[in-house]
């Protein structure tokens, strides 16, 4: 969350400048300097690369794709993004063949095919991710990471004919709301909760 309020204030400062108020975007451009400045401080681990959630004892080092938020809010510097990059395209961590999980394979926890935000693939997550690779010029492995998520969509719809709102392991998750062309609203393929 504290990296989407990061994201937020170049958001208002953006807004700020458009309606012609400069000093108004300067405050919000500080406040993201100041949010940017905590997060470095205290979720970045110089020996992982990567970001994770912290507590008051430290960070929990889990490899979740939350961190991500930080590279579409401009938080790591080109180095940090490029260490970032490494764990991003790591096969054993998020690089998997349907796109970017919300939880790293490597992770205990990881259950992409009966857990819901521990594996499997989300639409939110993944364009995200695309956007923060794009923020910092790596266009090369946005458009893979692109390309393998709509890749493994299409096959799914092409076999299923609806589209999912979440999919794991190229097999969609069949406990959650799913949207199909013959209906305007969505239709519980089970009971879920949401």
């Amino acid at each position: 969350i504290t990296a989407q309020m990061a994201l937020d204030c170049l958001s208002l400062a953006d807004i700020a400048d458009g309606l012609g108020k400069a000093e108004e975007a300067v405050t919000w451009r500080q406040e993201h300097g100041r949010i940017s400045a905590a997060v470095n401080a205290r979720c970045w681990d110089e020996s992982r690369g990567f970001y994770f959630d912290c507590t008051d004892e430290g960070i929990m080092p889990r490899y979740h794709a939350g961190a991500l938020w930080t590279l579409l809010a401009k938080i790591p510097s080109d180095g940090q993004a490029r260490r970032m990059l490494s764990v991003i395209t790591d096969p054993a961590r998020f690089n998997r063949p349907c796109g970017l999980p919300a939880l790293a394979k490597g992770e205990p926890e990881y259950a992409p095919e009966t857990a819901y935000w521990c594996g499997v693939v989300w639409p939110p997550t993944t364009y995200m991710a695309i956007q923060g690779l794009l923020a910092y010029g790596f266009r090369a492995e946005a458009s893979d990471l692109a390309r393998r998520w709509y890749n493994a969509n299409a096959a799914l719809f092409e076999r299923l004919k609806s589209v999912w709102v979440q999919t794991s392991g190229c097999f969609p998750v069949l406990r959650v709301a799913r949207f199909s062309p013959r209906f305007l609203g969505p239709a519980l393929s089970t009971p879920s909760i949401m």
